[in-house]
């Protein structure tokens, strides 16, 4: 890192210290999820690093999905955006309605107020 430092500290620095460190990720991501789970490695960031990779790269750094507020993985936001989100958008099934509504409202919607049911 360049920091001058007595030959004394030098391993509390470089362990410690060192901005330069490797550190592993604090939400415990993995080099590759294509190994066996026993072979995973959790990620080593540079210590500088570290808040940039929790704040943007962190596949595990939770996000807060805009419909329903709720923290999700951000590897996984794509699947809950697509199939878990109970404030996505959906369209109701009975033919004839056009309603769009929030699938935690859909199935309710169906049976008991679509006027095309």
């Amino acid at each position: 890192c360049g920091l001058q430092v007595r030959e004394i500290n030098l391993g509390f620095h470089q362990e410690s210290e060192c901005v330069n460190r490797q550190r592993p990720c604090e939400y415990g991501c993995v080099e590759s999820e294509a190994v066996p789970e026993l072979e995973r490695v959790v990620t080593k960031v540079p210590s500088k690093l570290m808040s940039l990779h929790l704040k943007y790269d962190c596949p595990e750094r939770p996000v807060r999905c805009s419909l329903c507020l709720q923290d999700v993985k951000a590897k996984l936001t794509t699947v809950h955006d697509m199939q878990e989100c109970g404030k996505r958008p959906v369209s109701c099934r009975v033919e004839g309605c056009l309603r769009t509504l929030p699938f935690a409202e859909r199935e309710d919607h169906e049976r008991f107020h679509c006027r095309f049911r």
